[in-house]
């Protein structure tokens, strides 16, 4: 079994638990919007879309959106939030590295979603997804964690709390490729369970060339959706537009 299957499925929600959309929720979506620049009548992705929350709020907008996950419990816990909601994404599971969907989005986003798979390659033929799916010149929005500043102040241990859960993380990092792994113990009141997880580390240099090779062209490189300037050796994630080559 990969290690996404049972992260995903069962520690994920409990480290990174999130009601429907926040407030800086929708105004990050207001930002991808103007980022995305999509027609009016063709449908957004969202892309590892999780629990929901950027999917459901770009919805909230007026944009149709198909959320897609591989997880049955946080696509679940997806539509929870939108039956709620008066506009709710179309919530599909898939792999997203063979998309189940034709082409003809007007944009997609890819948030904090990419780099999960053990090979490079599995990793690039998600961007090759994204390109077959998108019109020409619809637009992706990508953003990965920064990895200079987790190399450079890397941290091997960390204790976090949720409320009565306890993570205990353990941190390595493997190298050409660069990768971070982190063995991650779950204290609960019932017992302790064990996952992994695993990502690899990418900076923009390396980001840009597998969107460029994926027939992409990099519009914008930013810190953040509002446009905030990306610093390689301080900002924590790196945000990239790319347009899908005519």
């Amino acid at each position: 079994m990969h290690w996404t299957e049972p992260y995903f499925e069962n520690a994920y929600i409990k480290r990174w638990s999130s009601g429907p959309p926040s407030p800086a929720t929708h105004a990050e979506a207001a930002h991808l919007l103007v980022l995305l620049s999509p027609a009016p009548e063709l449908p957004l992705l969202d892309v590892g879309c999780g629990d929901g929350r950027y999917a459901l709020a770009l919805a909230s907008r007026g944009s149709r959106v198909i959320g897609l996950d591989a997880s049955r419990t946080l696509l679940q816990i997806a539509a929870r939030h939108g039956a709620a909601t008066s506009r709710s994404p179309r919530w599909v599971r898939g792999d997203m590295r063979g998309l189940p969907l034709a082409q003809g989005f007007g944009g997609a986003v890819l948030l904090d979603s990419f780099g999960f798979f053990d090979e490079d390659d599995e990793n690039a033929s998600v961007l090759r997804e994204l390109r077959r799916i998108l019109v020409p010149k619809g637009r992706l929005v990508i953003t990965v964690a920064n990895g200079t500043p987790i190399l450079a102040d890397f941290r091997p241990r960390d204790v976090e709390r949720r409320g009565a859960v306890v993570f205990e993380i353990q941190r390595t990092l493997q190298q050409r490729p660069t990768r971070l792994v982190e063995a991650i113990a779950v204290q609960e009141p019932s017992g302790i369970t064990h996952y992994e997880r695993r990502q690899r580390l990418y900076s923009r240099k390396e980001l840009t060339q597998l969107l460029e090779a994926s027939s992409f062209v990099v519009r914008e490189v930013s810190a953040d959706y509002a446009g905030r300037p990306f610093d390689e050796a301080a900002s924590s994630k790196v945000v990239l537009l790319a347009e899908a080559a005519a």
